[in-house]
């Protein structure tokens, strides 16, 4: 946690990749990162329905709903307070490209934060 700290205080920016099997506690250590800092971090969850502003009332497919969080996210950067961005097994249940696609967006974010993620797989 220390070493997010000292991270983000930096102003440092780029991606963070944990892998692991299911049940070894990438999750957790989200979720614990995402309590030590509180508002200044985002956590885009795969388990849950995360909705912002300009999603509300749209369906929307796995990858179409990650997609539309990251780019609303990337267009609310103006809040320098919120450095560091936790994605939680994001390419689970994406296809090829959409994986591919939203690696770029998250790409976009680490070029403006901190990016940890956690994942079963490799993209």
């Amino acid at each position: 946690m220390e070493f997010l700290h000292d991270c983000a205080e930096e102003g440092k920016h780029g991606r963070i990749l944990i892998t692991g099997t299911n049940g070894s506690g990438k999750t957790t250590l989200l979720m614990r990162v995402k309590e030590r800092f509180g508002d200044q971090a985002y956590l885009f969850s795969n388990h849950t329905n995360l909705f912002f502003e300009n999603s509300i009332g749209k369906e929307y497919s796995t990858g179409q709903r990650l997609r539309a969080n990251v780019e609303e996210v990337l267009e609310r950067m103006k809040d320098p307070s919120v450095r560091l961005f936790l994605f939680d097994e994001w390419n689970a249940n994406l296809d090829e490209e959409n994986q591919k696609e939203i690696s770029s967006h998250i790409d976009r974010l680490a070029g403006e934060g901190l990016v940890l993620e956690v994942r079963n797989k490799e993209v």
